[in-house]
């Protein structure tokens, strides 16, 4: 499949218009196959159905024929003209002319792509030091933590303060809602809600965010810690065997605040010094997808949205695009610029669902589209290896 393209037009900086043709033989010979495929299914007058000759079907049914071989055509032959024109196109293609001509089909659309900027090779960030080790100390703390959960509690009607359990629900027209247990200083738990807790009681209510109320139900205090044997044993671990596990699990979660921090910096760094665009039907590709998904898990939890809340929902979903799409830009701009590519030994790797079955990457057809996005998805990996300097298994290690 080659010399298929016609014409090559710059429209803006990230819009490109390409023209290119589907040869006739490909295009009669796909069209004789979903001829052969709808014949039995439809009656014609004069003849019985199934039996009506295929060159009756193709001139009753061009149209839809038409349809159904650009249906497999078209991917084939615009991955080609891609290739043939050294583009790699972010979003979907959008058809703006189609018409026979003596070769077969011309085919005209307008795609958006990323190019390089040479400016970004002078791009440097020093980055803060930040160690991965884990102390006896921080080991210590973690298992202290651990035994909270295996602590023998009390009720309590002293003041709220650190390492206290409180059990609360949130009051609704009146009404209380579920009630909810925390221990109070916990890192998962909203660092204002901690502090807010903190020189409480039993029984106080208090004002929450968006105006709800929170009423204390109940208070405890630890009666006994267990010791760090005791923590192990309920994990049916060894006292060396726990430190190490743990051990372990702090050097994941610094690596892992390691690498989110460097991305922040590298992020803002790069939009500061950058004029960054971002194509505008690759936006709404985003932002439709993201919306419609999130309009699907709503209804299907059975809530009904007021116009108010869609609205609401709309606008937050818009924003998440925008990021979305700033970020898919921004490293396919650093990988063009450094011609960071998806090559065969990268997608060796990667193995993909279909149909309920694991396939190889490699083993999709070139111009699948969900191989598309398996190598857009490397060519970004890749871009943040160079840009955070760091393997890339602690890349995926991102959020």
């Amino acid at each position: 499949m080659s010399n298929i393209i016609s014409d090559v037009k710059d429209i803006s900086t990230f819009s490109k218009q390409v023209s290119f043709k589907i040869p006739r033989e490909a295009l009669d010979a796909e069209m004789d196959r979903a001829a052969k495929k709808l014949r039995p299914k439809v009656t014609i007058p004069g003849f019985r159905k199934g039996k009506a000759p295929v060159s009756l079907i193709k001139k009753r049914f061009n149209e839809r024929l038409l349809n159904d071989a650009l249906d497999t055509l078209f991917p084939q032959y615009f991955f080609a003209a891609k290739k043939e024109a050294g583009i790699d196109s972010i979003g979907n293609p959008q058809v703006t002319d189609m018409k026979e001509v003596d070769e077969g089909l011309e085919l005209t659309v307008e795609i958006e792509h990323i190019a390089p900027n040479e400016a970004i090779k002078d791009f440097k960030v020093e980055f803060p030091p930040f160690s991965i080790e884990v102390t006896e100390q921080e080991i210590d703390d973690y298992i202290e933590k651990m035994a909270l959960e295996y602590a023998e509690w009390e009720e309590t009607n002293e003041t709220i303060t650190n390492n206290m359990r409180v059990e609360f629900v949130v009051l609704e027209e009146g009404e209380e809602g579920k009630p909810f247990k925390i221990v109070v200083g916990d890192k998962s738990v909203d660092e204002e809600f901690n502090l807010t807790l903190v020189g409480k009681k039993i029984g106080d209510i208090f004002e929450w965010k968006e105006g709800k109320k929170v009423a204390i139900k109940k208070v405890e205090k630890v009666k006994r810690f267990p010791s760090e044997e005791e923590v192990a044993a309920k994990l049916k671990l060894s006292v060396d065997q726990l430190r190490s596990r743990v051990k372990e699990n702090l050097e994941h979660h610094k690596r892992r605040m390691r690498v989110q921090q460097r991305y922040n910096i590298v992020m803002k760094e790069l939009i500061d010094r950058f004029n960054f665009e971002i194509p505008p039907k690759f936006l709404e590709l985003l932002y439709k997808r993201r919306a419609s998904e999130k309009i699907r898990y709503i209804e299907s939890r059975g809530v009904q949205l007021t116009e108010e809340e869609l609205d609401k929902l709309l606008e937050k979903e818009l924003e998440a695009a925008k990021m979305e799409a700033l970020r898919i830009v921004i490293l396919e701009t650093v990988a063009k610029t450094f011609g960071l590519e998806a090559d065969k030994k990268s997608l060796s790797k990667i193995k993909v669902k279909m149909k309920g079955k694991e396939i190889p990457a490699l083993a999709l057809p070139e111009h699948d589209p969900t191989l598309e996005d398996i190598k857009l998805s490397v060519r970004q990996r890749k871009a943040l290896v160079k840009l955070l300097d760091l393997p890339e298994e602690e890349i995926e290690l991102l959020d």
